[in-house]
Parts: structure tokens; C-alpha cells; sequence
């Protein structure tokens, strides 16, 4: 089945009604893995539930345990260390629970439609999506949670030119509270005032949720970002995760238009199309292309681009609950610098984007890359579970 059938399918879903459905993280360490907030515990809908992320040590390129200063702690309480009482660098794994919240009658329909989806996305390589997809995704087993898993993983990515966005951001709650992970990040980073009495209640790490308000046309929007990247991938081959579209239609504020189809049983075949609108006019007639205000002091752009990377992957105390590479874009516009800002950061720390979407594939190596670049490292990291000359000692008595 092509993806042009499955748009179809999904387009005749339109017609029954609209299906909202929230995805909830938790860790499996640590916390009450399967949460739901209030608001969405008692609500009725149909509920799945799945292990997205395995727990377990991080190691470095070597094969051995790397250790941190902040402990980690089992299902009991007990931090996990060695035997010398070192902390191990542990990702704590993560689960997952979809809710769909919509008609009954849509809902096996539309798990159906879903479920063939995520058997095709099995079957595109990686390389051609338009964003980085965490390999988390793509290898989940149940072939409807993968397509669940990809529609919110492109709505957090915000490709530029599509509609498809989640309607609610990562975000963290207590009791009826809720505090986006963004606005939670830079409140505990002293960024902000007005929440940090209610950071105070969130421990780390935290149980997230995130919200899309109709996964059906969020479906057919995919598709669209699909269909858009097949077309162009043979014109346009790159190194690069290709955008849809350009950089510079996106900043012009330009959209993916498909011709007027046939409906949802016709035999239309899709034709992408980019409208973009006109640049804004100079007074001399020329036209003006906006680029975020470029920081003014020396090294204010670096610890910008650092903390949003460190925001971005979720890191603190040792361990990163998000994966997922950054663009160059959007960390741009996350960090508030120019592009060619990120592009020259990515370029000098990582030798190029390609080589960090490779490192974020390794938590291992992306917490040591991480804590290079917040200086976190100590010599006694170096040291393992023995530190220098305690091996010596036996021979020298």
C-alpha cells in the first residue's frame, strides 16, 4: 500500500469526526511509570500502553559504565553504585501511554488506517525524513504506537512549511499544575521568577505530556511531509535532513499546498505545491530579509546555543530523557542567534550536524558531549572504578 492510498484512507476519517490524543512519558526508574494527568485519568477513551526506552547503564565508546556526582536511584530507593560507593550514569528508561479521546465509532477505524501507516514507515529509511526520528520510534514494535510515536515526533519538530504542531507542548504537572518542560528548564536555570515556587514541587525526572488535537488530519499532514520529501529527494539529494521547504521559504513564511484532490475516493495524485508569500519592501524597492539579533557579547552566544542544547535533550544530573537531535534552525530559534551562529557551533564542537545526529544516536556519548560543553567533567571521571596508583600498591609493599 502506497502513501497516497493511505492519505485516502485517512481523508474519508475526516468525515466521522476528529480524535484527540495525548502522549505521557514517564521514566521507568524513579517514578510511576503509565501516569496520566488528572484531567486525562478519568476521562474515557482508549488507552495503550507501551515501553518506549529501556533502563539501564551508559557506557562509554569502550564498553565501560561511566559514573556521575548525582545518584540515580532503583525502584526501591537504593542508589545504584559499585562497589567503591561510585554513582553509575544510568538512563532511566521510559514508558508510554496514548490516550485517543474521540468518537467510538472512528477509533477502530482509525487504529486500522494507523496501524498500516506505521507498517509502511517501517519500510522508509531514515535518512529520508524530514527531521532526525529518535530510533526509539522507529523501532517500536507495535506498528500503530510507531505512527503515534512519528506524528508527535514531527509535531515537536515543527517542519517548517507544515501545519502538523501539537497543540500542547512537553509538559510537566502536579497534582492540577502544569508547568510547560521549557518554562520549567529555564525557571530552574534562574531565568525566570514568577513559577519557581512551583518548580519546587517537580522532581527530576519528570512525567511529561504532550497533546495533539486531531490525530487524523495530523495523519494526513504527514503524509503530506512524506509525499513532499519522496518528490524532492531525487531532484535535491543531500547529506543533510531535507526541509520542507527551503530555509528561506519557511523564513518567508511559505507553505506546502497540495492541489485540489479528488476526494477521499478519487484518484487524484498529489501534487505539492509552495505558495510564498512576498517579502516586505525596503524604502529603496529592494526587499528585506529578517535574521534574529546576533548577540553583542563575546562567548553570549555560545552559553545561549549550550543551554538550549542542554534544554533541548533534557539533560540534568547526568542523564538526558530526550535523544532526539535538534535542527540547526530550530535550535537558532530556541538559543536566539543567527543561523549561521548554530551552523559554526556544530561545525567547530561536532565537526558538522551530520557527525552530532550520530552522537545522539549513543546517550553514552551524548552525555559525555554534554558534559564537555557545560564543563562539567572532573578529573576523578577519568578514574573509573580505580583511581590512579590504588592498583600499584600490593606490588610496592
Amino acid at each position: 500500500m502506497g502513501l497516497k492510498r493511505l492519505r485516502k484512507r485517512f481523508k474519508a476519517l475526516q468525515l466521522e469526526g476528529r480524535i484527540q490524543c495525548l502522549l505521557s512519558e514517564s521514566p521507568v526508574l524513579g517514578e510511576k511509570p503509565g501516569s496520566l494527568p488528572p484531567a486525562f485519568s478519568i476521562s474515557d477513551g482508549y488507552t495503550i500502553y507501551g515501553s518506549y526506552r529501556k533502563s539501564g547503564p551508559i557506557l562509554d565508546e569502550a564498553g565501560f559504565p561511566l559514573f556521575t556526582d548525582e545518584p540515580v536511584c532503583d525502584k526501591h530507593g537504593h542508589p545504584i553504585a559499585n562497589s567503591a560507593g561510585e554513582f553509575y550514569a544510568f538512563d532511566r528508561g521510559a514508558s508510554r501511554v496514548l490516550k485517543l479521546l474521540g468518537p467510538r465509532t472512528i477509533d477502530r477505524d482509525f487504529l486500522q488506517v494507523a496501524r498500516d501507516a506505521g507498517h509502511l514507515l517501517a519500510a522508509i529509511p531514515p535518512g529520508a525524513f524530514p527531521v532526525a526520528i529518535p530510533p526509539e520510534t522507529l523501532a517500536t514494535d507495535d506498528s500503530g504506537q510507531r505512527w503515534f510515536y512519528f506524528l508527535f515526533d514531527l509535531a515537536w519538530a515543527e517542519v517548517p512549511g507544515s501545519p502538523l504542531q501539537a497543540s500542547l507542548e512537553k509538559s510537566a504537572w502536579h497534582g492540577n499544575s502544569t508547568i510547560s518542560l521549557t518554562a520549567l528548564a529555564r525557571v530552574r536555570a534562574g531565568e525566570g521568577k514568577t513559577h519557581k515556587a512551583l518548580a519546587a514541587k517537580f522532581s527530576h525526572p519528570l512525567s511529561w505530556y504532550s497533546v495533539i488535537d486531531d490525530m487524523v488530519q495530523a495523519s494526513v499532514d504527514a503524509i503530506d511531509i512524506l509525499l513532499y520529501e519522496a518528490i524532492r529527494a531525487p531532484e535535491q539529494p543531500t547529506a543533510e535532513p531535507a526541509v520542507v521547504p527551503t530555509e528561506k521559504q519557511a523564513a518567508q513564511g511559505a507553505t506546502i499546498q497540495p492541489e485540489a484532490d479528488s476526494g477521499p475516493t478519487g484518484d487524484g495524485d498529489l501534487q505539492p505545491r509552495v505558495d510564498t508569500p512576498p517579502l516586505p519592501s525596503s524604502p529603496s524597492g529592494g526587499t528585506v530579509e529578517i535574521e534574529p539579533k546576533r548577540s553583542t557579547v563575546r562567548g553570549e552566544a555560545q552559553n545561549k546555543i549550550i543551554s538550549a542544547l542542554t534544554l533541548h535533550h533534557e539533560y540534568q544530573n547526568g542523564s538526558c530523557l530526550n535523544l532526539k537531535p535538534i535542527g540547526n534552525n530550530q535550535l537558532a530559534r530556541l538559543a536566539e542567534v543567527a543561523k549561521s551562529t548554530t551552523s559554526a557551533f556544530f561545525k567547530r564542537e561536532f565537526k558538522g550536524h551530520v557527525k552530532y545526529r550520530a552522537v545522539c544516536q549513543d546517550p553514552a556519548q551524548l552525555v559525555a558531549a554534554l558534559k564537555l560543553l557545560n564543563q562539567e567533567f572532573s578529573p576523578h571521571h577519568l578514574y573509573g572504578s580505580k583511581p590512579p596508583g590504588e592498583g600499584d600498591r600490593e606490588d610496592e609493599e
